[in-house]
This record gives C-alpha cells, structure tokens and sequence, in this order.
C-alpha cells in the first residue's frame, strides 16, 4: 500500500517529505497496535520498527483521501498556514477540513476527562469526512482516540484497545460516558451543597438567555426559589398561600406566602420573583447537585462556569 501511494506522488522524494510531516504531526505513541491488529500487548523489542510501520500507514491511509494533486502541493509547503491558506484559495473546503480536522486534533493537550469529550467531538467530526471521501479503518481511528485519552481514562483505552471488534461510534461512546461519570463525580464532592444566599435566576428553558452577568447557578424554574426567611422578601409583595411543598426528606410543609427578593450582586440590582416562603424547610437553596438531578449539566470552576439546557449553554461569569 505504501509502495502505491509513492508511485501516486510523481517523485519519491515528495514521500520522503510527506514522512517527517505527518510524523511530526500524528506523534504517534500506541498506534503500533493498527499494523498489529491481533498482538494483546506491546512488543518491547519491535516497538520502534511497529511505530515506523504505523507511520507509513497513516501516511497511506489518510492521505489517500486526498486529490493526488492536492497531495503532492501540500508536500512543498514548511508552513501550515500557508499550507491552509493555499488550499482554501485553490481547492475545495472539504480537502483543507481533512487536514484541518487531523491537526485540530492532534494539537488536543488532554490533562483531565473533562477534555475527553471535545477530542471525541473532533475524532467524529474527522471520522465523517473521511468516511464521506474514501474508507479508513475503524482501528486506526480507535488507536488515535486511545493514544490521546488522559491519565483518569488509561483503564479504558486499555479496555478499547483489547476489543478488536468495538466500532469507533461505540468507543467514542464509552469515552464519552466515563468521562462524564468522572466529572459527575468530581462536582458532587466540590459543589454538593446550598448556595448561601437565595440568588439563583429563573430560567425559561423554551427561551434560555444566551449569557447572565452573575456568579450564582440557575435553577430549574419549575422548582422556583424557596427562602425561609421572609424578612428579606420585598414589603408589600407577600401573598397568602395555603398550598404545601416537599422538602428533601419528602415531609410536606407548608407555604407561607409568596413574593420578590431584591439583592445586588457585583453592583447589579436583580428581582427574583415568586420566590415562596417556607420558615420550616432548613436546606431550601438549590446546589448544583440538585440541579444535575434536574436534568442540568453544572460546570462550575471557581465562580466561572457554565450550566447546559438541551442544545443552548449559559455562560456564568464573575
């Protein structure tokens, strides 16, 4: 195969450029394992001459996709901006995405899980343009997403590296689905407990604002806000209720009255309306964790962060 796209190329030469370029580029550390498909661990011995073999694979196999026109242009170019900038100008978008999406996500620095699902997203986005311009084996993608997985997610890539029949789509998947637990577990112990003050905003989740200017996490809406001091509940707002609530141990207590708070927060004036009055209810704040069990996806760092209604996410900044 390799022997075939050298004789693609008009000048063997041009191969040997091709080699350091996507050598430089894929700094490939485990894809040894897509030449030897049915070898469980890593050879010491042949490690290195696996990782050449691999190499010029990938040289074949993705770069194949390409117009051999295209190909033998990209070989004379040290700079990928020109690279790129070339190529928009003079071919079509969908070969400069290949190559934009192979760099992309090679240039992932990945610390922690919560990185894990942005290469995933990148690895899709590659998967479906190379699928749409010329097969490439499921493998070879598998050992890219493995060799990139951060420490947290080693126990998986070694599980995904062990299944020769898993799909990328699935891989993909099981990355995704760790990755999450890890975060998920990480906010609990972090953020598992009530705001100290009663400012979190109400959100129309069919019309969600795009971006709020405060540090405190949204609510749900359909839980509403729930304060039980009605001292700090606006003179001549309060209104007489007989209805009842649960509270987290699922006893009823009843509603005393409902109406605005008005607070400031960072110099800004904010109301809070139907918040109710529940004097009985002792942790009657939402936390993030209660807004995960809603449904949200809190991601909270320091007073930064960010919280995922459906497709739309609302930055949360200081």
């Amino acid at each position: 195969m390799v022997d075939e796209f050298i004789f693609k190329l008009s000048k063997p030469e041009e191969y040997q450029q091709w080699y350091g370029f996507l050598k430089n580029r894929l700094k490939a550390k485990s894809l040894w394992k897509y030449c030897n498909p049915d070898t469980k661990e890593e050879p010491t011995e042949t490690k290195s001459n696996a990782k050449e073999q691999v190499i010029n694979q990938a040289c074949y196999e993705i770069f194949n996709t390409l117009d051999p026109e295209i190909a033998r242009l990209m070989t004379t170019f040290d700079d990928p901006r020109q690279l790129l900038a070339d190529i928009k100008e003079r071919f079509d978008q969908g070969s400069k995405t290949i190559y934009d999406a192979i760099d992309r996500l090679h240039n992932i620095k990945m610390a922690h899980s919560g990185e894990a699902e942005k290469a995933c997203r990148k690895l899709e986005e590659l998967h479906t343009i190379l699928t749409q311009r010329g097969a490439v084996p499921e493998q070879f993608l598998i050992a890219i997403l493995t060799d990139i997985l951060p420490t947290s997610l080693l126990s998986l890539a070694a599980e995904i590296r062990g299944d020769d029949g898993i799909s990328i789509k699935l891989a993909i998947e099981k990355v995704k689905d760790k990755a999450r637990r890890i975060n998920r577990e990480y906010l609990h112990k972090r953020l598992a407990k009530p705001i100290e003050k009663p400012s979190t905003r109400r959100v129309n989740i069919n019309n969600p604002p795009k971006q709020t200017k405060t540090k405190w996490i949204l609510d749900s809406g359909a839980t509403h806000h729930t304060v039980n001091n009605k001292d700090i509940i606006d003179h001549g707002t309060i209104q007489q209720t007989n209805q009842h609530i649960s509270d987290a141990s699922g006893n009823k207590q009843q509603i005393k009255g409902i109406g605005t708070v008005t607070t400031t927060i960072n110099g800004m004036t904010i109301k809070f309306n139907d918040v109710r009055i529940v004097p009985e209810f002792k942790d009657c704040l939402l936390s993030s964790y209660q807004l995960e069990m809603e449904g949200y996806d809190p991601v909270i760092t320091g007073t930064n962060g960010s919280i995922k209604i459906g497709n739309e996410r609302i930055n949360i900044t200081e």
